[in-house]
């Protein structure tokens, strides 16, 4: 590493005639140390890339990372809150139900106004489809930190061995809504909700099996 590294002025370097070819060779290279991270459009452009392209997309690029950034802190965020809400002991199983309920209307009516949007404007209903899938990922999470509250694990011991009813049978998330806003609910309601929260939560931790399957 440090040979010829000492030298000021001058030095005698001897090699034999067969030799010489390979040592101009060696000698010749491009000497650069530049690093990536002190000089990234130099380090680019010494190296054949085109300089004007890198610049025309990097905006584009910085954009589409940083929103990615933001959405997993919101989304991480998010889970946080949710997680350390429902450990609460003052968040009851109405409460979570209820926010529940509203999740899934939500999500139909965003899912009805992106049909309502193919239409007439299809850049529309394109960011309805984004919003859809952000949505639904916030139902997920739900269903999932929901499986840690006390009550709905009493509820799933006592479902063990029974048929929960379909939730067409109980006339849908608008009829069990307006049962709820009086206080309500039947334990068929119940039963229904709180199946549909652990089909959910369940499909959700095998999916990320699978993904660590994949990836290995």
């Amino acid at each position: 590493y440090v040979a010829m590294s000492r030298h000021r002025e001058s030095c005698h370097l001897y090699a034999t005639d067969k030799d010489m070819s390979a040592l101009t060779k060696r000698l010749g290279r491009l000497g650069m140390k530049d690093s990536l991270l002190d000089f990234p459009l130099a380090f680019a452009e010494r190296r054949g890339f085109d300089i004007t392209t890198i610049l025309k997309n990097l905006p584009k690029h910085l954009a589409e990372n940083i929103t990615k950034m933001k959405d997993n802190l919101i989304e991480k965020i998010e889970k946080l809150f949710l997680q350390d809400n429902i450990k609460k002991s003052h968040i009851t199983l109405n409460e979570i139900l209820s926010q529940y309920i509203e999740m899934e209307l939500k999500q139909t009516d965003l899912v009805n106004e992106m049909r309502a949007m193919r239409v007439n404007d299809p850049k529309t209903a394109a960011s309805f489809s984004a919003q859809i899938i952000e949505h639904a990922n916030k139902i997920k999470t739900l269903a999932q930190e929901t499986m840690q509250h006390t009550e709905i694990k009493t509820v799933l011991e006592k479902l063990k061995g029974t048929k929960a009813p379909t939730l067409a049978q109980q006339g849908g998330f608008k009829a069990i809504q307006s049962r709820a806003k009086i206080s309500q609910l039947t334990q068929e309601d119940y039963q229904v909700l709180i199946s549909r929260l652990k089909t959910m939560a369940r499909a959700c931790t095998q999916g990320k099996v699978q993904d660590r399957s994949r990836s290995r």
